[in-house]
């Protein structure tokens, strides 16, 4: 019999890092994206939107709350249901002050997938195509160094630099 794998995740992290950032807002923003550099970061899709919205409002200097997070959310995903998801975030959170550790873990979540799919990547094309392997494996090694180390990035966004 072959065991259902689910790739690594934590909702609980997710949510309580987006209930963190609505109760804190752009302060508590600003200290977690130098661990989520990306919105594939998030795994579950509701907290994806979520991410995508909140990045949007920092980014047009406006508030950050359910009620700015559901207005951007329905500019563009007009059928988008996650009100409900979206009004509990603020009860997933037992404090901001360890928004950081689980923008962390987040990451390093994202991290464990993107190199669960490259070794996989790495296995199908070990058999092929020698260029492409190459490509892939440097790409993998590069994945598990930063599993290693674990650093939040240093990269500012060119917007948030100029203001």
């Amino acid at each position: 019999m072959v065991e259902a794998r689910v790739f690594p995740s934590s909702r609980e992290s997710e949510e309580a890092l987006l209930g963190a950032i609505i109760q804190g807002g752009a302060s508590i923003y600003e200290k977690v994206t130098g661990w989520i550099r990306e919105k594939d970061a998030f795994y579950f899709t509701d907290n994806q939107i979520v991410w995508i919205a909140i990045t949007k409002l920092f980014k047009e200097h406006e508030p950050i709350d359910e009620i700015t997070i559901l207005s951007k959310i329905k500019e563009s995903n007009p059928n988008e249901t996650i009100a409900y998801h979206v009004t509990g975030l603020r009860e997933k959170v037992p404090t901001t002050a360890n928004a950081e550790s689980y923008a962390k873990i987040v990451w390093e979540k994202y991290i464990q997938r993107e190199t669960a799919r490259s070794a996989y990547q790495l296995y199908k094309t070990s058999f092929e195509n020698k260029q492409e392997t190459d490509n892939i494996l440097n790409n993998h090694g590069r994945l598990v160094e930063e599993l290693k180390s674990m650093q939040p990035s240093k990269k500012r966004d060119i917007d948030i630099i100029v203001d």
